[in-house]
């Protein structure tokens, strides 16, 4: 198959019987039994370091593509549209790769560390209540691959997951859903950074992992013979194509409560974003600095939905902490954020 003229390496998935070529600014989709291209789409920025995803709705069939571009942008394309769900908001820092699981009520879900911090997107962008979690102290290494893990309570048979990721120093970190470190999965001991820690058979779905005592003994965890497997992503394209067979769930909104809250926070860049879920029809947004000075004040339409974003130009916040009010209906909601320079 002659992928073109340029020497772009080529990141790949595959769905049904096609094959998903990545190159540059090019998703191309090759039928496997002719070798024609069936669809291309372009894309905004060149996406030469990270592998696409393939995620196929159980009920209605239809397929979605998510790639990530060089710049740390997510891009959704599906039908004839290309849609950009997520806009990296670090010039300087670019994420791991993505992986895909289910969080609660919520599924898909698209999971990719960046910086000190996890992120949790649905499939349209939309930010899960409480994500980003910041790990502070801990970067993640751009490119790496998450895993997820299914955890089972023995006492109550419910399932969550566990999302392992790589940080720039070596360690590898284990994470629940609710954010939290477990320590008990981690291996954050830098003397074992040359050590190949973890390791998964896929024949008896079994995950041993190694890690050294404090006093220099050497020890063996694992979970064995797991059903179903242990691992609900795998990794490197999923440990095959890269494609993902999910339910499409949401909570029910009549349960979402009111809620405001920045990301990123801190705010490093010229923008903060805004999050409110569950807004009234008409919202007020005042931001005061730590002395207790109105800085911002506007008031908001929002047409009633489920959750809404609000871009905020604070270039000309001074480093440190400010409060957000926004009044919706009869109550006002409060948070805080800060300004990093």
């Amino acid at each position: 198959i002659n992928w073109g003229q340029t020497q772009l390496p080529s990141r790949l998935a595959a769905e049904n019987n096609q094959l998903l070529v990545l190159q540059g600014k090019t998703l191309s989709l090759i039928e496997l039994d002719t070798y024609n291209t069936t669809q291309v789409f372009t894309l905004p920025d060149s996406c030469t370091r990270y592998e696409p995803i393939v995620i196929k709705n159980s009920e209605s069939g239809v397929y979605e593509y998510f790639v990530l571009s060089d710049q740390g942008n997510i891009y959704k394309c599906s039908s004839n549209q290309i849609r950009c769900i997520f806009n990296n908001p670090y010039s300087e820092s670019v994420p791991t790769n993505l992986a895909v699981s289910s969080i609660g009520d919520y599924s898909p879900v698209l999971l990719f560390g960046l910086k000190d911090k996890l992120y949790a997107l649905l499939t349209d962008g939309t930010l899960l209540p409480g994500y980003p979690v910041t790990f502070y102290g801990r970067a993640f290494k751009p490119a790496s691959h998450l895993r997820i893990r299914r955890s089972v309570d023995p006492s109550t048979l419910e399932e969550s997951k566990i999302v392992y990721l790589t940080t720039e120093d070596g360690a590898l970190l284990a994470v629940d859903e609710t954010g939290t470190i477990d320590p008990s999965a981690s291996i954050l001991d830098m003397k074992q950074l040359s050590m190949d820690q973890v390791y998964y058979t896929y024949a008896d779905n079994s995950l041993s992992w190694f890690f050294q005592s404090n006093d220099d003994i050497m020890l063996c965890a694992g979970l064995y013979n797991q059903t179903p497997p242990v691992f609900s992503w795998q990794g490197f394209r999923n440990g095959g194509t890269g494609l993902v067979i999910a339910d499409y769930t949401r909570p029910d909104s009549t349960f979402i409560q009111s809620a405001a809250y920045v990301f990123p926070n801190p705010v490093r860049s010229g923008w903060m974003n805004l999050r409110l879920l569950k807004p009234s029809a008409h919202v007020e947004v005042r931001i005061y600095d730590i002395a207790g000075k109105l800085l911002y004040k506007k008031g908001l339409d929002t047409a009633l939905v489920n959750y809404m974003d609000i871009q905020i130009d604070v270039s000309k916040y001074s480093s440190g902490v400010y409060l957000v009010a926004v009044k919706n209906e009869n109550k006002t909601l409060r948070t805080k954020f800060a300004v990093e320079k």
